[in-house]
């Protein structure tokens, strides 16, 4: 379960107290755990300078950064604005130096039942950097006032610091009513491990140290989480105490424990996965680990069962988008033409399982669980790509999902325009521009997976780091050999080695359609084949 996981409160040394690790022994630990990162804080130091050097001396960005508002740094825009710059993800308000408006020599945000002018001016600069705010150790009055103008200035990213310990506790009924304005919760295992709540008889052993902690706050925790939904939590350590199991093993432990309490394995990847990325605006990893959670977790709905799905990205501006107006038609769309102010192209795969490619084997009409399959694969395409571009639309960023082609399909029409028959969005020439596949003599895409499965799109402002086209030719026949399978498949000979016949096509998917009304008894025929798909050497992989 750790494996791929993100724990965005971790304490490393040098600290105001006493750490189990240093910054880097952390991060060669999570990195051998196979996680994908960790995010550093620390009560008295920027964390941006040691995440960057770990990142470097490690080769790869394992590591991310905080800043607290503590005395140390204080509330100086000029200081956070170039702790920012050097690639802060979390700016926490004050945690052991905040004080109540009403005490002295401490650290207060608020005045006069206002917060005070350069807390509101370092909200503006997390706005605008669309970077995460969290509470740290501030209560009552001042959080709510805190919360309030936060969403007022515009900051998407909104993370309560451990809610069910006791100094930052917050009432059940107030997490639900903040979980409906999309505010994350800090769910960490130190709350279960902390003596100052009142559960200190009891607690149970961690076997392998003997350390202590509460059975009945992990409980509450869960509870807490069913209360607020798993989508507006996150689930952390806050480890790194000397006591203490390490931040990478109490993690492992804390899941588990978690696990054995009901909680889901798609509910930790959402919890340990999905939410943390979005909040480091690790949007590639974010959009891969969403459509593999939501396939999993909607197949066990479905007939249709698929292997892991591909996510490809291209910028938007990729010139190639231009040549698909000569290449497919002149009025195929380029992204701006759709989005305004569009960055990102994603492309989604969703390959079927070996046994739906298996049931379209057998000679004669289009197998009954294909069928199927099309239709279930378009409706959670879109599902994805619409409920994607409402994740990005909720951390302001334009967005637009895009519906599958097979609105053919549901027209039940008998006859076709053969300019009705070309796409304005080739869900296919998308699929090559970002990187997830090639063209077989079939006219389908090639992944990895093969070509047995369907594709979906959305475009994004968001930037997002593209994936380069592949160069090299994955079709056996375009690639010298001496393979025409696809076309010895089709029933009606639409294919050729240098044309796809789309009129041919049609006209015998348009009787499939009435086929699979009739004799399977769909409520909505597809119109659908799957022949030149199945029985060829690149269905399910790359061929060789």
């Amino acid at each position: 379960m750790i494996r791929e996981s993100i724990d965005i409160h971790v304490h490393g040394a040098p600290d105001i107290a006493p750490r189990k690790m240093d910054d880097i022994q952390i991060a060669k630990k999570a990195l051998k755990e196979g996680m994908t990162a960790i995010v550093l804080k620390a009560h008295s130091r920027s964390t941006a300078s040691s995440a960057n050097e770990i990142n470097k001396k490690l080769g790869r960005d394992i590591t991310y950064s905080s800043l607290v508002l503590n005395q140390f740094s204080e509330f100086d825009i000029d200081f956070v604005g170039n702790e920012i710059d050097k690639g802060i993800k979390i700016i926490y308000m004050p945690t052991v130096d905040f004080i109540s408006q009403k005490s002295h020599d401490g650290l207060s945000i608020v005045k006069n039942d206002k917060l005070i002018e350069e807390i509101s001016q370092i909200l503006k600069l997390i706005a605008a950097k669309n970077l995460a705010l969290a509470t740290g150790h501030v209560t009552g009055n001042e959080l709510m006032i805190l919360l309030s103008e936060a969403k007022k200035i515009g900051i998407q990213k909104i993370i309560i610091t451990h809610p069910d310990m006791e100094i930052t506790k917050l009432d059940v009924e107030l997490q639900k009513k903040l979980s409906k304005d999309g505010i994350y919760f800090d769910r960490t295992f130190y709350s279960c491990i902390n003596p100052n709540f009142p559960y200190a008889e009891k607690y149970e052993r961690i076997s392998d140290n003997g350390q202590l902690y509460s059975q009945e706050k992990l409980k509450e925790i869960v509870e807490n989480i069913r209360q607020t939904g798993v989508e507006n939590n996150i689930l952390t350590t806050d480890l790194g105490q000397p006591e203490n199991l390490d931040p990478v093993t109490g993690f492992k432990f804390y899941l588990k424990k978690l696990k054995t309490l009901g909680i889901a394995d798609e509910e930790i990847n959402i919890m340990t996965k999905i939410n943390p990325a979005k909040l480091l605006g690790l949007y590639d990893f974010f959009v891969n680990k969403y459509v593999q959670n939501t396939v999993s977790i909607q197949q066990k709905k479905l007939n249709t069962k698929y292997r892991e799905p591909i996510v490809g990205f291209a910028d938007a501006a990729n010139p190639l988008f231009i040549e698909l107006k000569r290449i497919v038609r002149g009025t195929h769309y380029l992204p701006k033409d759709l989005l305004d102010d569009a960055k990102t192209v994603i492309s989604i795969f969703l390959p079927f399982s070996t046994d739906i490619i298996e049931s379209n084997y057998r000679k004669g009409p289009t197998s009954k669980e294909w069928s199927v399959a099309y239709t279930e694969t378009n409706q959670l395409l879109d599902r994805i790509s619409m409920n994607l571009a409402e994740e990005f639309a909720k951390l302001w960023y334009s967005s637009l999902g895009i519906k599958t082609t097979h609105h053919l399909s549901h027209a039940n029409k008998d006859n076709y325009d053969y300019d009705e028959l070309l796409s304005d969005w080739s869900q296919r020439h998308i699929a090559n521009i970002c990187g997830i596949g090639t063209f077989g003599l079939n006219n389908m895409i090639i992944t990895k997976k093969g070509c047995a499965g369907r594709l979906g799109s959305l475009i994004v402002s968001a930037p997002i780091k593209p994936d380069k086209p592949i160069n090299e030719e994955y079709c056996l026949a375009k690639n010298g050999g001496n393979c025409y399978k696809c076309m010895e498949n089709c029933l009606i000979q639409a294919l050729s080695e240098y044309e796809f016949d789309r009129v041919k096509c049609m006209d015998y998917l348009i009787t499939q359609r009435k086929y699979q009304e009739k004799v399977y008894e769909l409520e909505e025929g597809t119109q659908t084949c799957g022949k030149c798909s199945t029985r060829i050497p690149c269905e399910s992989k790359i061929p060789k």
